[in-house]
């Protein structure tokens, strides 16, 4: 009984830690690719 509600809280916790490296992998990707697009515009109007 017990080692089963520990199961799936461990399953709930390794899905939530999934979702959040994947939603800040996203965001740090975007937040590079924007640099790079500002950095590439700033550079063009110089």
């Amino acid at each position: 009984m017990k080692t089963k509600s520990i199961n799936r809280i461990n399953k709930y916790d390794t899905l939530f830690l999934y979702i959040g490296t994947f939603f800040v992998a996203i965001a740090g990707l975007s937040g590079i690719l924007m640099a790079i697009y500002l950095s590439i515009q700033l550079t063009e109007s110089f």
